[in-house]
């Protein structure tokens, strides 16, 4: 019988070593103070922020989720206010503590483009090397040498990439679902301010090892929301989040925040839990690593949920939310498959696919997922569609590529718009776990018959709501 957990029992972090040994925990990277930019510091009134977290330690899962997602939506509203006021700012988000998570908060609201560049997340030593050209590192969470070194990060990812993002917000840390959870939050602005602290998640009690990782991960997103959140008074000269206290959020939940109780969207959701549940162990026993994700209209649900068991991170590169096209060229999406007609595309996907696998050097095993798409493209009587391209190789040995196009025609029935958006992100999600579990047993014969079976089981789904249209390349390296 396959353990979902077998090899993670005593792994506390959301980013491990690699294959190359440990990191040394007391080493330290030497910077030149010329390359950083001027450095302000600025408090947040972290005892505020610390005082919500200790408060919604108590609350259940279920309970956690409504208080981020209204968490989300009061800083959205107040991030695209402040756009408006100011008539610029974007924000990219570094999602190390909990990859996909804060995105994902995001993209539930509407007109979240107007502000949110994207995330990216980095999971292994080797994706920390390629997108900051600095080695893997340690350091104490309460050392002043942690603001530098993020600080030196975010200058180095804009230089790559070329992002126009006037702010960055970044969080990570050692989440433990056994014991206390240090999470280090920062805010990193183009015009050279930047400030981080730490919020320490307390240890948690009750539900398994996986339901504590759960709430971890909402805990450290609601940290670093709530840490956006006081940036954004401290712009606008606001003070909604200053004095903000966990039952704010669980009231205005239970008064005006709709969870996601469509029927259908309950259906897909559980459909793609029991597909990556099976999926997950079968990849531990094959030692399956290298896997990167670039996600558009999906908006870090997969990353979420490829994530959402305590350990998996040593199987993961990076995973990237690319809402700007600046972060598509940067993978190697050419500029005439980002226009609105071609954006939805599957050579635009296989493309996006082929770039997060060149990002990183060659591995034994990789993979990589990429998905572009329309989530709630307008009202009644009109059908969303997107495509996504999975590519997976085993090194001088055989590569496999599938790519589907699925128009939602059940979303065309649907007029409340949170409900139409949120059917086709995780569709998309179903359709990501249908390409990587198809490519995955083209590539490992021996399990072959149980990757198949959850390939079916997402594409059954998949029928069910839309039209889909699958291609696929299977050939030796």
């Amino acid at each position: 019988m396959l353990d979902i957990d077998s090899d993670s029992r005593n792994d506390t972090t959301t980013g491990t070593p690699d294959e190359k040994g440990p990191i040394e925990p007391d080493k330290k990277i030497a910077l030149d103070s010329s390359e950083l930019p001027a450095v302000l510091f600025k408090k947040y009134h972290v005892p505020h922020t610390q005082i919500l977290i200790d408060q919604a330690a108590k609350l259940s899962t279920h309970e956690l989720r409504f208080a981020k997602n209204t968490l989300a939506a009061l800083v959205h509203t107040s991030m695209r206010d402040l756009v408006q006021k100011t008539g610029r700012g974007s924000i990219a988000i570094q999602g190390g503590a909990a990859p996909g998570t804060c995105a994902n908060s995001f993209v539930r609201n509407p007109d979240v483009g107007q502000y949110l560049d994207g995330e990216i997340s980095i999971s292994s030593n080797l994706a920390q090397l390629v997108f900051t050209g600095e080695k893997s590192v340690r350091v104490g969470f309460h050392d002043p040498h942690t603001n530098r070194m993020f600080n030196h990060f975010t200058g180095k990812w804009r230089d790559i990439h070329d992002l126009p993002t006037d702010t960055i917000v970044g969080f990570n840390g050692n989440l433990n679902p056994n014991g206390i959870s240090p999470v280090h939050t920062y805010i990193s602005e183009r015009a050279g301010f930047f400030n981080g602290d730490t919020i320490v998640i307390p240890q948690l009690v009750g539900g398994d090892r996986v339901d504590r990782w759960r709430r971890a991960q909402i805990l450290a997103t609601m940290a670093t929301l709530h840490y956006l959140g006081r940036w954004i008074d401290d712009k606008g000269g606001n003070n909604l989040f200053r004095s903000m206290l966990v039952h704010n959020l669980t009231d205005k939940a239970n008064k005006t925040f709709q969870p996601e109780n469509h029927p259908d969207i309950t259906q897909i959701k559980r459909v793609n839990d029991v597909v990556y549940a099976t999926t997950l162990p079968a990849l531990k026993q094959l030692r399956h690593r290298g896997i990167s994700l670039g996600e558009s209209f999906t908006g870090g649900a997969i990353s979420s949920l490829f994530h959402s068991y305590p350990g998996v991170a040593k199987y993961f590169d990076h995973s990237v939310v690319w809402y700007a096209p600046s972060f598509k060229k940067a993978f190697g999406v050419p500029l005439y498959q980002l226009q609105p007609s071609a954006i939805a595309e599957p050579a635009t996907v296989v493309h996006a696919a082929e770039g997060l696998l060149a990002a990183i050097p060659a591995r034994v095993t990789s993979s990589a997922i990429a998905t572009s798409g329309w989530a709630c493209r307008g009202g009644a009587g009109v059908a969303d569609y997107f495509s996504v391209s999975t590519i997976s190789t085993l090194q001088n040995s055989r590569r496999a590529a599938f790519s589907a196009r699925v128009t939602v025609m059940s979303s065309a029935d649907e007029v409340k718009s949170d409900h139409k958006k949120e059917l086709t992100r995780q569709l998309g999600v179903t359709a990501a776990l249908m390409t990587f579990n198809a490519s995955l047993a083209q590539l490992y014969p021996e399990y072959a018959r149980h990757f198949d079976k959850n390939a079916r089981l997402a594409r059954a789904a998949l029928d069910h709501h839309g039209i889909v249209s699958v291609a696929s390349e299977v050939r030796r390296c």
